[in-house]
């Protein structure tokens, strides 16, 4: 019963890294010593930055498991846990005003031929 509460209470966000995208990012991350994971919901029209935090980081390495599997605090802005302590969250664009970047987001499978 728990576990199904948490994978609907994840499934509501707008915005999140899965299980497997937190391992993605953390192995990235730690060969790159740093990196960012942008996620896009087209369905909400909303983009999000990650990038893990390094307790977060420390913890992920630590992750025996493979697979889809839930984490105690995956990657979140559920206003009930807050910014969890795996990631920190930028919204895209407050990034983009930061550093002055102009962007465009085209959803190519639009303009796919089938």
């Amino acid at each position: 019963k728990q576990k199904e509460k948490k994978l609907q209470a994840l499934m509501s966000l707008k915005t999140f890294l899965s299980s497997v995208d937190l391992h993605t990012q953390c192995n990235f991350q730690t060969v790159l010593g740093i990196s960012i994971a942008v996620v896009v919901s087209l369905k909400d029209n909303c983009v999000a930055i990650f990038t893990m935090s390094e307790s977060g980081l420390n913890r992920i390495q630590q992750c025996p498991r493979n697979g889809f599997h839930l984490h105690h605090e995956d990657c979140s802005r559920d206003p009930i846990y807050g910014i969890s302590s795996i990631c920190q969250v930028w919204e895209y664009q407050s990034v983009l005003n930061e550093f002055g970047i102009v962007s465009k987001v085209t959803d190519l499978r639009l303009s796919q031929s089938r």
